[in-house]
């Protein structure tokens, strides 16, 4: 019995360093004024000695990583392609805040259908099918919403005016119509069209 749980102490230990090391490898702190590398984001600021004076608020350092599925990153992070932007909020070590009071983005891979902010980049292949509001997004935009709603298009679409039109589709003659969720109407009282492939 005495030999199952000295067994099981070092194997819970173990585990514990290797989670830890692994997170720690993922993440890396620069001097303000580097270069953010590519595909990173920044998820907190901070100082140190070895950088120098201090700048943005106080703080002369920051924590760079890949991003994982969903990040929150601070204000000033670039942001990688193929993510997209779901929401505002502050974060405890991403100094000042800025948009609405916030001081960080939460960013995404987008799945199929997704509800992104207004301000976020639509990736490609991806078309708008709707504007919302969401509580995430801050201030109002297009038509008083401050969100859209996203997707990877079917064979046959219908899409909101001002949408993105992926690559191998084009929009059927005469299809012009009015949807419920595509905000203020457009060309003829109009506000959204079909695509196909």
């Amino acid at each position: 019995m005495k030999q199952k749980v000295t067994f099981f102490k070092t194997s819970a230990i173990l585990v514990f360093c290797s989670l830890t090391s692994s997170e720690a490898f993922a993440q890396k702190v620069l001097c303000l004024g580097k270069q953010v590398p590519a595909n990173n984001v920044i998820i907190s600021y901070g100082s140190s000695l070895s950088c120098g004076s201090t700048q943005f608020g106080g703080n002369n350092t920051m924590t760079v990583k890949v991003p994982g599925p969903t990040e929150t990153i601070c204000g000033g992070s670039p942001i990688p392609s193929g993510y997209v932007v779901i929401g505002f909020t502050n974060q405890g070590f991403c100094g000042s805040s800025g948009l609405g009071g916030n001081n960080a983005t939460i960013i995404k891979k987008p799945g199929t259908t997704e509800t992104v902010c207004g301000s976020s980049a639509i990736p490609p292949n991806y078309v708008v099918i709707g504007y919302t509001n969401q509580g995430f997004c801050g201030g109002s935009g297009y038509g008083g919403t401050n969100a859209k709603t996203i997707k990877i298009p079917a064979k046959t679409e219908t899409i909101c005016f001002g949408s993105p039109i992926p690559a191998g589709y084009k929009t059927v003659p005469k299809s012009e119509g009015i949807t419920g969720g595509c905000g203020s109407s457009g060309m003829g009282g109009k506000n959204s069209q079909i695509i196909t492939k």
